[in-house]
């Protein structure tokens, strides 16, 4: 399940230290840890785009500083015991709408004349019946039935989107619950809670919530700054959720600083020193699970961008392995995507001085958006330099 809210997806679970813990997720992304910067158009030595992640310098202590504490201070037992509280309240929600929605589905099964639909709604029916066993159970759902897009049951239309609307309620305000418990808990009691059993943790919307909370509280870590939190509870996101395409590229990205701060000050993060490989391995575990998400494979190709470009070279061929993928899945309506992912090609293959494959991408940007600037200031600069430098290109 993804790590961000999503209106279809709900993800329900256990700690084993006694905690049920689920999750509910939403459409709009909300990311587990802050956005990677949107690469600029063109970069201080104009060779066409600032990359994501494209820097030297160290930012793993960025957000180590801790923040002011709240108010009213809760015991470790009562923040958890919020946790608990809320997630009782949002089962029994979930299990009444549920229940409710599929008396419906029964129902309608009944009048329906059209034969050749009782086998859907039998198998609705057998869904929700799971989901029921599931939330009584604590067991793990990763999709409520009946809330898919493609719905396709005309009788039932108007009560699916009632159903829809009611069990997002519920599933709103138990991450707004999670939310305000974390909010109280500056000493992260419910993090160290979680963390202390976390390969039975299956609540992805508490996990997230939390990355977000470890962003802001890195001093929290060990070692402090280390991103260590966030790193071990995105992992566990992505064994629930493996197709979750953002994590794989936000947690590489951590990686890959902290083996940058590993490299500057080894003895002050010692658990670094492989996490360039590490990235690298986490990447390509993204890529087999994410096979025809251009999307991610371009995002992946950026997320090492700094790391090929300032330190490691040989992860050049790991980003023009991804950005071949991407132009390979990428849909053909997407002008934006396939410009960027045609334009980045170019200034790879620059990068490696195989100036013909450079020309030939830049020519194909200008297949999709013939009056790309870039493309033609590229163009038109290699050209120049081709000639001045008697057909060398520079």
């Amino acid at each position: 399940m993804k790590c961000t809210p999503f209106v279809l997806l709900l993800c329900l679970g256990i700690c084993a230290c006694t905690c049920p813990v689920s999750n509910a997720s939403k459409s709009s992304p909300a990311p587990s840890i802050p956005v990677q910067a949107q690469p600029q158009e063109t970069d201080k030595n104009g060779t066409g785009e600032q990359h994501a992640h494209d820097h030297e310098q160290d930012h793993s202590h960025d957000h180590a500083s801790e923040p002011e504490k709240p108010k009213v201070v809760y015991s470790a037992e009562q923040l958890i015991d919020m946790v608990k509280d809320a997630r009782t309240q949002r089962n029994a929600k979930l299990i009444e709408q549920i229940t409710a929605f599929d008396q419906t589905v029964l129902a309608k099964r009944q009048i329906e004349s059209d034969n050749t639909r009782h086998p859907a709604y039998d198998q609705l029916h057998e869904q929700l019946q799971q989901n029921i066993t599931f939330l009584k159970s604590d067991r793990y759902i990763s999709r409520l039935a009946g809330t898919s897009e493609d719905f396709d049951i005309p009788l039932l239309a108007e009560a699916q989107k009632q159903y829809v609307e009611t069990t997002d309620a519920t599933i709103d305000a138990y991450a707004k619950a999670l939310a305000e418990a974390i909010r109280n808990d500056p000493e992260g009691h419910i993090g160290t809670w979680v963390k202390s059993d976390l390969k039975n943790c299956i609540d992805v919307e508490l996990m997230c919530q939390l990355n977000e909370f470890y962003w802001h509280h890195g001093h929290l870590d060990n070692p402090p700054g280390s991103f260590d939190s966030i790193i071990n509870i995105s992992y566990r996101v992505l064994e629930l959720e493996p197709d979750t395409a953002s994590i794989y590229a936000d947690t590489a990205w951590l990686l890959w600083s902290r083996w940058v701060t590993w490299k500057q000050e080894p003895e002050k993060m010692p658990i670094g020193e492989n996490d360039d490989k590490t990235a690298i391995a986490l990447l390509l575990r993204g890529r087999k699970a994410c096979p025809d998400n251009a999307s991610y494979h371009f995002d992946a190709a950026m997320t090492v961008w700094g790391l090929a470009r300032h330190h490691k070279p040989e992860y050049w061929g790991f980003i023009l392995d991804s950005l071949k993928l991407a132009r390979k899945t990428v849909k053909p309506d997407n002008q934006w995507l396939n410009v960027r992912i045609r334009t980045t090609l170019g200034h790879v293959y620059r990068q490696l001085e195989q100036f013909d494959d450079a020309r030939k991408a830049y020519q194909s940007v200008l297949e999709v958006d013939p009056e790309n600037d870039i493309a033609k200031r590229l163009l038109k600069e290699m050209d120049e330099a081709a000639n001045t430098n008697n057909g060398q290109e520079i």
